[in-house]
């Protein structure tokens, strides 16, 4: 046995041990609602929210040294839903005490689901778009997060993931199975006098990824709130400061810029952030554009503003809406209307945590 198999199993284990842990947890929890309802045994309430918070300290450490972002937000939230419960028993607000109670069961539970389906699918077997290991490799034999990457076989790449995980850039960030949506849906527009303009500049890896991959011709906009971002321009490289979410800005960036063909949201991620930028820069965009907004998993995050499900007042939520717009000709209902997205939208595709339009005349059908 290998030591990488041996490190391995510990893994295993450690999510192992997790997972009946939140077994026991979430058995307290429900008693700690009874007690609070019955206004009982504050003392005891206050110790079992105490351990869940260090029990939430340790899987989120483990979570965040295997997995990252991807897995440790959870415990974020049940973090701060056991600490508000702490202040609420603590000010004698028992019954809206226990009403935080099924939300800390709920977000336990949520973890121990993506831990079961980790542990049922393979540790490391992770979403990778296209690419592939290398023949031979299996994910067994990973210690970490850095061996899986280097166990990718280089010719499954395509040009963004070598650009990526290969060339010499400036930080950035992505889930790797972006890289396959982007290929998809931008590679048409290669070597061509395109525009591209990316909300989010962070550390400027990305607008230097989009000037290798569509070529000498196109031109990169970026758009971010910290003036720091404005270090990250070069040649064919123009930084904006301002807000996504202020429609002003938005509207000066439009008349400096009356040709844009791609339009990506990597910015704050929060409701208003994203429908505001849509509602703004969709009408903008070249008539065969596309525009593509990712990180759309914090629809489901209350700190975002979003949470709730089924609840239009998120981006996912919002986007729905343009699936009944692009069937509004086919549709009997006097409040859904053609209008100008039913003539616009050519196709409207979903990902993992991703959302991309694809812009184009959209005629009346006909049989033949």
């Amino acid at each position: 046995m290998t030591e990488n198999t041996i490190n391995e199993i510990g893994i295993r284990e450690q999510l192992k041990e997790i997972v009946k842990l939140q077994e026991q947890y979430l058995y307290a929890l429900r008693s700690v609602k009874t007690l609070l309802t019955c206004e009982k045994e504050f003392d005891l309430c206050l110790g079992v929210l105490e351990q869940v918070k260090e029990f939430v300290a340790y899987v989120f450490q483990i979570k965040s040294a295997y997995y990252g972002r991807s897995l440790d937000w959870i415990e974020e939230y049940l973090y701060l839903y056991a600490e508000k419960t702490e202040k609420l028993i603590a000010a004698g607000q028992y019954e809206m005490a226990a009403e935080m109670i099924p939300q800390c069961i709920n977000v336990i539970q949520k973890s121990k689901e993506e831990l079961e389906e980790i542990l049922q699918t393979g540790t490391y077997d992770v979403n990778l778009g296209k690419m592939q290991l290398k023949k031979g490799v299996s994910t067994e034999e990973f210690a970490n997060r850095d061996q899986m990457i280097e166990a990718i076989d280089p010719d499954t790449m395509n040009p963004l993931e070598k650009f990526f995980f290969q060339g010499k850039h400036h930080k950035m960030t992505k889930w790797c199975h972006y890289f396959e949506v982007y290929h998809r849906h931008f590679e048409r527009f290669r070597n061509n006098p395109v525009t591209i303009l990316e909300i989010g500049v962070w550390g400027g890896g990305s607008l230097q990824m989009w000037k290798d991959y569509f070529g000498e011709s196109c031109r990169i906009i970026g758009i971010d709130i910290m003036e720091e971002c404005k270090n990250y321009e070069e040649e064919r490289i123009k930084i904006y400061i301002g807000s996504q979410e202020d429609r002003d800005f938005l509207k000066k960036v439009k008349h400096e810029n009356p040709k844009i063909d791609i339009i990506i949201d990597d910015g704050g991620h929060t409701m208003n952030q994203q429908i505001v930028t849509f509602e703004e820069l969709y009408p903008h965009l070249s008539e065969n554009g596309v525009y593509l907004c990712e990180d759309l998993m914090t629809s489901y995050w209350p700190s975002y503003g979003g949470g709730r499900y089924m609840d239009d007042s998120s981006f996912i939520g919002y986007s729905k809406n343009f699936i009944d717009k692009i069937n509004a000709r086919y549709s009997l209902t006097p409040n859904l209307k053609i209008d100008r997205l039913t003539s616009s939208i050519r196709s409207v595709h979903y990902y993992d945590a991703m959302l991309v339009l694809e812009k184009g005349v959209h005629k009346p059908s006909m049989v033949l």
